[in-house]
């Protein structure tokens, strides 16, 4: 905290009292401690300050999934990817709306928050991998291979496709 806390004060001791600079206090923050409330706080009045910060949301859904704020993670997750279209903001949603399974409704805005990452970059690995994983936590193997191996192929040393892939050609040996 005590960086953090230094950069909002030389900050301000210089006039600047920019979102900028109390977004880079809120991720050293969140990165020091992240169940710290200091990250919230900050990262609220950077939003105050500027509410176009997709950045800020999105690292505002994060300090929410560390504080189990579920519900906030995904409003957050949601406004930074309206602000702008980036494919990890797509994934840190899925993966909160996921982590909401089994219930059928989230499952399916899981799927579709992974499938438009997939529509902004085709060759973002993420997206392949946690789409491959809700498929094959449903079950659905046949689909879930593809996008693990689509994950391996865009990214060679992605262990946790490598993992999950290797883990879904033992099930399909046991069947």
């Amino acid at each position: 905290y005590l960086s953090a806390a230094e950069l909002i004060d030389l900050a301000w001791s210089h006039g600047e009292k920019s979102a900028q600079a109390l977004y880079v206090a809120a991720e050293g923050c969140l990165n020091e401690d992240p169940m710290s409330p200091a990250s919230l706080s900050l990262l609220r009045h950077v939003i105050q300050t500027d509410g176009s910060f997709a950045q800020a949301y999105f690292l505002l859904g994060r300090a929410y999934v560390h504080q189990g704020q579920i519900d906030q993670a995904v409003e957050a997750f949601k406004r930074a990817a309206e602000l702008k279209s980036d494919p990890a903001y797509y994934v840190s949603l899925g993966k909160v709306l996921r982590s909401e399974l089994p219930v059928t409704e989230k499952r399916v805005e899981a799927r579709a928050a992974y499938e438009q990452a997939l529509r902004i970059d085709g060759n973002y690995a993420p997206a392949h991998l946690e789409l491959g994983r809700l498929f094959m936590d449903s079950g659905e193997l046949e689909k879930a291979k593809p996008e693990l191996q689509k994950a391996l192929d865009l990214e060679p040393d992605f262990y946790e496709a490598a993992y999950l892939l290797a883990r879904l050609r033992s099930e399909e040996r046991r069947v």
